[in-house]
């Protein structure tokens, strides 16, 4: 009896130990995890996926179907076309996954183009009160850029659309994915939003929400800035959604 009660206790002891050994190993995987888990995006967009953990090593990037979403060795996803993919970052043998949907062009384009056109004047007018502001600080006047012009009201039929004023698209990417998208090329970029409800489309209102902000005003007179793009959409219940994009 006494050796076997001594015979279990060194099981017990054995399991006891392995438990612990183990637990860390479990800790150290839980810690890698990633900024999203899933991801809707738009044929043409990007988005940047980022890792947390405490483990050491180089993460390696991959997807099930670059078809659908390729990925940068820095965590860039690229939206290839329509279909689902699932997106690994991998840590030696720990791996976090994050399923990607992508969808269709969100068919804007020809709508901003008929924005850009239906809204000519008033995108004008803003144009003109912007480089007054600029012109008292003694900075160049910036110039109207048509394809700016047709991303900035792609972004705000966008929001208008959405019912939602941000920075961020629908699709969780950036202003600076759409210009990746309209083939536009820069080394500096900016944006301005504003909203107005019930006064119609006020370009002066516009401009001077802006010029009121500062950091709005910043962008408005950055001297590295030398195009702008000016967008408008206006909804059935009269929300206005404006959008100033700048380039160098």
């Amino acid at each position: 009896m006494t050796k076997m009660k001594q015979t279990i206790t060194w099981i017990f002891a054995v399991l006891f130990v392995t438990a612990i050994l183990c637990f860390p190993i479990q800790t150290q995987a839980a810690n890698l995890k990633l900024n999203h888990k899933s991801l809707t995006m738009h044929v043409g967009g990007s988005q940047k996926l980022k890792v947390s953990t405490s483990l050491k090593g180089k993460i390696k990037w991959s997807s099930s179907n670059k078809k659908v979403a390729s990925i940068s060795n820095k965590g860039k996803v690229k939206a290839k076309k329509a279909g689902t993919a699932v997106i690994t970052a991998k840590i030696k043998n720990n791996k976090v996954r994050c399923k990607v949907t992508v969808k269709k062009s969100s068919g804007l384009k020809a709508s901003a183009a008929k924005n850009a056109q239906k809204y000519q004047k008033q995108i004008k007018d803003i144009l003109k009160y912007t480089n007054q502001y600029r012109s008292r600080q003694g900075l160049p006047k910036l110039v109207l850029d048509t394809t700016l012009t047709k991303a900035a009201c792609h972004r705000s039929l966008e929001m208008a659309k959405e019912g939602v004023l941000s920075h961020q698209r629908p699709d969780g990417s950036t202003p600076f994915d759409l210009m990746t998208e309209y083939k536009i090329s820069y080394f500096t970029a900016g944006e301005n939003i504003a909203y107005t409800m019930g006064y119609g489309v006020n370009a002066k209102q516009a401009a001077e929400l802006w010029y009121n902000s500062p950091g709005h005003r910043a962008n408005i007179l950055n001297s590295r800035f030398g195009k702008i793009g000016i967008g408008i959409a206006v909804t059935k219940k009269n929300e206005i959604y404006y959008t100033q994009l700048f380039t160098n």
